[in-house]
């Protein structure tokens, strides 16, 4: 059985600015409801003093990069995914809306890695003959499974945008057979 984890990418000014709640009182409510956990993700805070502590919700993970890294906070979330038992995340912006029912249709599940590769058709497997096309959009969001998070959290950013980071982590494994990629039509789920 799927344990599907949707993680927020966010900061602590989406915070602040009651973003998280929006996010909780919508689709993630509707997600909540549906067996599908949403958890928000920030860096550490560059307005808090050493040594003090923010009050966090159950669902807000800190984690041990700065706020502004979006790539190094992909990595925090891979590693923080393979600690616990889950076969797929979707990642996403603190601006991203879900249409849930639309969403839950999503075929993730056989996949590695999948979202809308933009220069890819929806339903077309991912050859990767050149990666530096093929990434995920990180507007939209994307799934990974727990063998891609293991990569992810692996491997050190050498680009600032997440979306071009995961592609070059999965990539080489993708074009060797050795995992596998779809693009999504998610364009109805997605907003």
């Amino acid at each position: 059985m799927s344990q599907l984890v949707v993680a927020v990418k966010s900061s602590h000014k989406d915070q602040e600015a009651g973003r998280h709640d929006v996010i909780r009182g919508t689709w993630g409510q509707e997600l909540k409801r549906a067996g599908v956990e949403v958890m928000f993700f920030m860096g550490q805070d560059p307005n808090l003093d050493k040594g003090s502590a923010k009050v966090l919700k159950r669902d807000e993970v800190i984690l041990d990069c700065l706020d502004t890294l979006v790539a190094k906070k992909v990595r925090g979330i891979a590693k923080w995914a393979v600690s616990k038992k889950i076969t797929h995340l979707f990642l996403c912006n603190v601006s991203t809306t879900l249409i849930v029912e639309k969403f839950l249709a999503l075929p993730y599940e056989p996949f590695d890695y999948a979202g809308d590769f933009l220069s890819f058709q929806p339903g077309d497997p991912l050859s990767y003959t050149d990666p530096r096309y093929a990434w995920a959009s990180e507007k939209e969001g994307y799934f990974i499974s727990r063998v891609a998070a293991e990569i992810v959290a692996d491997l050190f950013p050498t680009y600032s945008d997440d979306d071009v980071y995961v592609a070059q982590c999965l990539g080489p494994e993708i074009r060797k057979g050795l995992m596998f990629g779809m693009t999504l039509d998610m364009k109805d789920a997605v907003l």
